[in-house]
Order: C-alpha cells, then sequence, then structure tokens
C-alpha cells in the first residue's frame, strides 16, 4: 500500500513539489533498501526526486563536529554506510547519498564540488551539492542546505539562481551557456547573461557520462584550471583531481600487474597438469584432439599477460612496477610450452605401436 503524505509548500523555483513517502523504517538502514522501496511504489520521476530529497534533508542531521573534516580515505559506499548508521554527515554525506539514490533509482545525477557565498562571505570551507537531470532540464539541488531550513528553498533550484550562492570548481557544473568566472562570483558582480565564453554544457555532461573514471578527472581538471584559480579553495581542489589522477593510475597498474600475475598462475598450473600426465606415459589414454587441446590455448595467455605487462611499462604513474621478474618467468613459461608442444606434435604424428618409445628419447 503506498503511504503518501501530501506536503502544500507552493511552488519551487522551476518544479512543483511532488508528493513526499512516508518510508517503513525497516528499509532505511540502507541504500539499496530505500531505493527499493521508492522504485515499489510507482512513482514517476519529479515524485522519486522529491521521495530522496526530503528523506535525506528530514532524516539526516549535520555534523557540525565533522564540519571541517574531508573523508578523503573514504570509498563512496563506506561513506554512505556510514552516514545511514549514523544519521548525520557533511556535505559530501549528504551529496554521496543523494546521488547514490539518484542512481538506484534510475535517474540521472552528479555530485558537484565547489564553493560557497553567505551574506556576500565566501566560505572558508569547500562545499558539495548535486546536479540532476529532472524533465530533460538540468537542475541542481543542496540537501545539505536543505536540512534544518526550508526544504523546497534548494530542491531543483534554476541554475541561474543557484550561482548566486554556489560556485562549482568545474564551470561545466554552472550548467550556464555563459559561465562566470571564478573573480565575478567572488566579488559578487554576477551576471549568468555575461559570462565566459559561450559553452555547451549538455553536449558535455553527455560526453563526460560516457568517459571512465581516468577521463573524467583529467577533462575536469583542464576545465578547472582554463577558468583561472582565484580561490585558494580551487587550487586545492586542482592538486586534489591531479592526486586522485595518480591514484587512479597506480592503482590501474596494481589491478594489471595482479591480472598479468593470475594469468602466469594458471598457465603454470595448467603446464603443470600437463607434464604430470606426460610422466605417466598419457595414461590413462585420451583422444588426441584432447592432448593437443592441453597447451594449445596457453600462449594466447601467455600473449595476453605480456600485453598487459607493456601497458605497465608504458604508464603515466610516478611510481613504476618492476615488470621484469614476471615478463622473465613469461618468457621462461613460453620456452618450456613451446617444446612440449613439438613433442605432442611429433607423438600424435608417430604409429601407436611406437609412441611409448619417444619417451625414452633424451635429447
Amino acid at each position: 500500500m503506498r503511504l503518501l503524505l501530501l506536503l502544500l509548500l507552493g511552488m519551487l523555483p522551476g518544479k512543483s513539489l511532488r508528493a513526499q513517502l512516508s518510508f517503513p523504517e525497516k528499509v532505511t538502514g540502507s541504500a539499496s533498501g530505500i531505493a527499493g522501496f521508492i522504485n515499489s511504489q510507482n512513482l514517476n520521476e519529479g515524485e522519486k526526486f522529491s521521495s530522496i530529497y526530503y528523506w535525506i534533508v528530514n532524516h539526516i542531521s549535520y555534523d557540525r563536529d565533522s564540519a571541517y573534516s574531508i573523508n578523503f580515505s573514504l570509498e563512496k559506499p563506506d561513506m554512505i554506510a556510514a552516514v545511514l548508521r549514523r544519521r548525520r554527515g557533511v556535505c559530501e554525506n549528504y551529496a554521496a547519498l543523494f546521488n547514490d539514490l539518484v542512481r538506484r533509482c534510475g535517474l540521472q545525477g552528479f555530485v558537484v564540488d565547489g564553493f560557497t557565498k553567505q551574506q556576500g562571505r565566501v566560505d572558508k570551507s569547500a562545499h558539495c551539492w548535486n546536479a540532476v537531470l529532472a524533465d530533460n532540464e538540468w537542475m541542481l539541488c543542496d540537501a545539505t542546505w536543505g536540512a534544518g531550513s526550508l526544504p523546497s528553498k534548494y530542491f531543483m533550484v534554476r541554475p541561474e539562481e543557484m550561482i548566486q550562492t554556489h560556485f562549482p570548481f568545474d564551470p561545466m557544473w554552472q550548467l550556464l551557456l555563459k559561465p562566470i568566472t571564478e573573480k565575478s562570483f567572488i566579488s559578487g558582480k554576477i551576471d549568468p547573461r555575461r559570462g565566459m565564453v559561450t559553452f555547451n554544457y549538455r553536449d558535455s555532461i553527455a560526453s563526460y557520462s560516457q568517459m571512465d573514471s581516468l577521463e573524467k578527472i583529467e577533462v575536469a581538471a583542464k576545465r578547472i584550471a582554463f577558468q583561472g584559480l582565484a580561490n585558494p579553495l580551487a587550487e586545492t581542489n586542482i592538486k586534489q583531481h591531479r592526486m586522485n589522477v595518480e591514484m587512479y593510475l597506480e592503482d590501474k597498474d596494481v589491478l594489471d600487474y595482479n591480472a598479468a600475475s593470475k594469468i602466469l598462475n594458471e598457465c603454470k598450473s595448467q603446464y603443470n597438469s600437463y607434464i604430470q600426465f606426460r610422466n605417466s606415459f598419457f595414461l590413462p589414454t585420451i583422444r588426441d584432439p584432447d592432448l593437443a587441446a592441453m597447451l594449445s590455448y596457453l600462449p594466447g595467455e601467455i600473449k595476453k599477460a605480456e600485453n598487459i605487462l607493456y601497458r605497465i611499462r608504458d604508464t603515466k604513474a610516478s611510481y613504476q612496477f618492476d615488470t621484469q621478474e614476471l615478463q622473465d618467468q613469461l618468457s621462461s613459461l613460453k620456452t618450456k610450452i613451446k617444446i612440449q608442444q613439438d613433442f605432442v606434435i611429433l607423438y600424435l604424428q608417430t604409429a601407436l605401436s611406437e609412441r611409448e618409445s619417444l619417451f625414452y628419447i633424451k635429447k
């Protein structure tokens, strides 16, 4: 049964507020539970967005004790699990949870990093909020500022209004055809109609959505650097982007190295199984095609591992793995496999009555 509590909260800058769900407590311990309940209610797009937003602002309290701490060390799932467990968080927790629920509900959204201005003064700490695509229109939400205040004020805000108080590090997330400069925002001379060069943010976001993690970090860093770094927070952010690139590259090299090692070990295991079978004079007897197949795929696997090592050697990461030992092992195994493949070919070409004698030939 759908439990809908209609809230008479008037009109929002860009959207009318929809019905708000009443969530059973048993589903609110995890993001999957909250999203699953929302998805089970046959809601339209607007109702899903408002259900997500209003659950967060009504159930997550701002953690003033952690207001100036950023949990860069936490992975997003850990961050989301922590805020649901504690029911408290800072801006990055609000934004991460909001975006996670948006994605789980089949909607499109992104976390936006930047800084804000209140009462004409730029805040000293960075801030996070969200961009969402609703009814084919990009809008902005700030669940952190919505918590503990008039929630509707920061729900589905038009870009030209949000830029008065929220400045994203990446100009793409201004969602303006003419993004304003950082200096204009800081000085208070904000006119969205007279910003930088015309920017097609819709196409840029569509392209951004198709990129892998590394490409997203790199293109964002270029846009941030292009608009200038008038605020120290922007300088810190660009350094964080560059550090993220380095971490991504190093993590990728670790994964690649482990993948090549795994292939090597699997090839060794199969080769050793073959050697045991050979030492038993290929008994019990198997079909000739099956015998040939025992080694036939191994050269291709070794080539795959070698290609992975080539990628590691060409890495842009500052810290580079020494892949020589792994390469030497692959080369050694490749030579051994070739010797045994030649033996199998000779064995299969030999008359059945003479095959056993091949095992006693020493070279």
